[in-house]
């Protein structure tokens, strides 16, 4: 079979976020402000940031909620769409 006829490998679509996911991953990011958005220690260049041990943690935490595993590019893409949303709330009054 040639190879760049075989069929690629469906990808399953991961199940949107639940209320009770979204609240909690908000809840966790407003307590965590400051040090999700503090800028990289001096001389810790290869160390992980304080943004990628929180997006870890956040995503063990929800992928142990149960609804569905959560990888941290989920997460990180769903805190930047849901900050998007409230400036556009805030913005409208």
């Amino acid at each position: 079979m040639v190879p760049y006829l075989t069929p690629a490998p469906v990808r399953k679509k991961a199940p949107p976020f639940q209320e009770a996911e979204l609240r909690r991953l908000i809840a966790m990011y407003s307590a965590s402000y400051s040090r999700y958005h503090a800028k990289l220690q001096p001389g810790v260049k290869w160390a992980s940031s304080d943004k990628n041990r929180l997006l870890e943690k956040w995503s063990q935490y929800l992928t142990s909620m149960g609804v569905a595993p959560r990888t941290k590019a989920q997460i990180e893409e769903k805190l930047r769409n849901e900050v998007k949303r409230i400036h556009r709330f805030f913005k409208a009054e």
